[in-house]
Parts: structure tokens; C-alpha cells; sequence
């Protein structure tokens, strides 16, 4: 740069990463405020419900100013709805990545099943308040949480679409059926979780469940005739 001093150079350059430096810690900043009231909105609607609980009580609950909650949230159906949108980013990322190392659609499943299992299993509470509070969003709330379950059927239905062209599914299969199948299981099993207060051990569940939609309930690997 002609005509400009080194000194001054330098000194800009000094001031740019000061500021790189400060975006940095308000963004991490931001990331553990986020959490720490994601985590006491979590415990509320879990602990008095959905419709029982304010966003005074989630802010007073993580320590927080009502002013402050509000940067993060202007009402708790929009809360409600981040908790689950971060939530099935994070889910269907990491059964992405999961799905990327398995050598065939059949292991593929196996890695969905486990996956989707497992996160039930580990954040039990996020989806006990999912599950009973979904109906309390608002209609425009409700569609971004459909559009991300979309999403998810049409990649597992390429899953199944890839066993058949492996010659590992049957090519009777409809790809949409038995995506709806897949995730029926994980849904049918969310439920009976709720219901039964967790009497079922996870690794029995995940178990049960891979042999049930891979196997059928012949047991074996062959394709079951219709007598109709």
C-alpha cells in the first residue's frame, strides 16, 4: 500500500483481530446464555407444563433478567420452538453423519434406529415436552417443526430406495411406507416411553426395534407371501 506508514498497517491490522477476537467471546457468550435458558425452559414445561409456565419463571429459573430473555425470545411459543429446531438440527446432522460411514442401506437403518433411540433415551425431558405440548404452538410454529420432519422422511425414503437398488429390500416396497414405518417405531416407542415411566431398558428397546423393522416378526430374512 503506497503512502501508508507500516505503523499505521500494523495498527489495523491489531485493531481487526482485536475485534475478531470480541465477535468471538459475544458468540460464545451468546451460546451459553442460549443454553442456560434452553435448559431451564426444558425443566419448567417439563416439571408444570407447557400452558403453567412464563418466560418470568424461565428467566428468574436461569438466572437471567426478564429484559434479557427477551433478546433470546419473544414469547415462549417462539422458545419452544427454537428448543425443537436446534434440536432436530442437531438429531438429523448427527444420523447424517452416522449414515455416512455405514457400508449399506441395511446398516444404515441400524444407524437410524440406534440414533434416534439413543437421543430419546438421553434427552428424555425435550421430548416428554414435545410430544405433550407440540398442540400449544402456534399454526406458523407448527409448520417450520412438520417442514423439518419432511425433510427427514424424504432422506430416509432414499435410504430405502437404496436397499432396493442393493437387492437387499424388497422391490415390492413402497419408499414412502416404509420411511413412515421407520419413524413410526421411534414415535410408537416415544410414547409407550411416556406411558410406562421408562420401564424399558434402551439397549432392549434399540434391539427390539432394529429386529422388528429389518426382520419382521417371522424373524428371518425372507420375504412374507400374501395369502389375499
Amino acid at each position: 500500500m503506497v503512502g501508508v506508514p507500516l505503523g499505521t498497517i500494523y495498527h489495523f491490522l491489531q485493531v481487526g483481530e482485536s475485534m475478531k477476537k470480541l465477535s468471538q467471546k459475544s458468540e460464545e457468550h451468546k451460546r451459553i446464555r442460549r443454553k442456560q435458558i434452553f435448559d431451564a425452559a426444558v425443566k419448567l414445561f417439563s416439571k408444570q407444563g407447557f400452558h403453567k409456565t412464563t418466560l418470568e419463571k424461565i428467566a428468574k429459573a436461569a438466572g437471567i433478567s426478564k429484559a434479557t430473555i427477551y433478546l433470546y425470545a419473544k414469547s415462549k411459543n417462539q422458545l419452544l420452538y427454537f428448543l425443537v429446531e436446534e434440536g432436530a438440527e442437531r438429531h438429523i446432522n448427527l444420523i447424517k453423519e452416522a449414515v455416512k460411514k455405514a457400508p449399506n442401506s441395511l446398516e444404515k437403518i441400524r444407524e437410524v434406529i440406534k440414533i434416534q433411540l439413543n437421543m430419546i433415551y438421553q434427552y428424555w425431558d425435550v421430548y416428554r415436552v414435545v410430544i405433550n405440548e407440540v398442540s400449544g404452538l402456534e399454526r406458523i410454529l407448527e409448520k417450520g417443526i412438520q417442514k423439518r420432519r419432511k425433510e427427514f422422511l424424504l432422506f430416509l425414503e432414499d435410504i430405502v430406495r437404496q436397499g432396493i437398488k442393493e437387492g437387499v429390500s424388497s422391490k415390492e416396497l413402497n419408499p414412502r411406507l416404509a420411511a413412515f414405518a421407520l419413524l413410526g417405531i421411534t414415535d410408537i416407542w416415544t410414547r409407550r416411553w411416556i406411558s410406562e415411566e421408562g420401564k424399558f431398558a434402551s439397549e432392549e428397546v434399540i434391539r427390539n426395534s432394529i429386529n422388528l423393522y429389518l426382520f419382521g416378526i417371522a424373524g428371518k430374512r425372507e420375504e412374507v407371501r400374501s395369502e389375499m
